[in-house]
């Protein structure tokens, strides 16, 4: 259904959806840049400090520099002794960490996208309002449990020491973890996402009620009356002139 003009805080509507086809470009940069930020987590173990991406290890020794998470717990938990142990345990966690975050964020940024197109029907005066309430519903809660999913499994600090000492990892402890950039710009996401969608609920209650009112002052108008068909009908026929009004 074609949507009618409509204004909301004294603006065309479609300006709105203008800006709101913008941010979510923005949003979908932003959360690509994260996934492809080489600076996740670190660990200043003194048995193996390393710096890691989302997916793999960056910086590190030698033996482990480059690798990815899953690869590395697969070559760390093939070993018998207590280091060896508390890596394994590590690698297995970021593993499953990054797993988790990937599938959630791509489905958060597909929601997303599929919002931004929508929104491009809203710029054309077509209606689809319920879809888009969905799709933002659905980004903010993907992007939710991609983060704190990622945090639980991960088990990494946003405050407090990373190091250890030889001696705080008897019995298999696992290390010490700390985000680094990529986590923080993830929480940034957190807090920005849902300004976004209750910004959009809002101006898209308002104009749905704008044009629901809308939608029914032009339905209980009168009809028009065209007093030149009457002027003519009176004009050729005195005698009509009441059925005519």
């Amino acid at each position: 259904m074609a949507m009618l003009h409509l204004t909301v805080f004294k603006l065309d509507h479609r300006v709105f959806w203008a800006i709101f086809w913008i941010l979510h470009l923005f949003l979908i940069a932003c959360m690509i840049g994260i996934l492809c930020s080489q600076n996740w987590v670190k660990s200043e173990s003194s048995l193996t400090p390393f710096e890691g991406s989302l997916s793999k290890v960056t910086n590190g020794y030698d033996k482990i520099d480059e690798d990815s998470y899953t690869s590395l717990s697969d070559s760390y938990c093939t070993k018998s002794h207590n280091s060896s142990d508390s890596f394994c345990k590590t690698f297995e966690d970021l593993s499953a960490a990054y797993t988790v975050y990937l599938v959630f964020e791509v489905i958060g940024m597909i929601c997303i996208l599929i919002w931004a197109i929508i929104l491009g029907c809203f710029i054309f005066n077509i209606n689809c309002f319920p879809c888009t309430f969905c799709c933002s519903t659905c980004a903010l809660a993907s992007h939710y449990i991609a983060l704190f999913g990622w945090i639980v499994i991960s088990k990494a600090n946003f405050e407090g020491d990373c190091t250890d000492s030889m001696n705080e990892q008897p019995n298999s402890k696992r290390p010490h973890l700390c985000v680094s950039e990529g986590p923080k710009l993830s929480l940034f996401l957190a807090i920005f996402i849902p300004i976004v969608v209750i910004s959009f609920v809002v101006i898209g209650a308002t104009a749905l009620y704008k044009k629901s009112n809308q939608g029914l002052e032009e339905s209980e108008k009168p009809p028009a009356v065209d007093l030149s068909d009457i002027s003519f009908k009176i004009n050729n026929d005195p005698d009509q002139y009441d059925n005519a009004i």
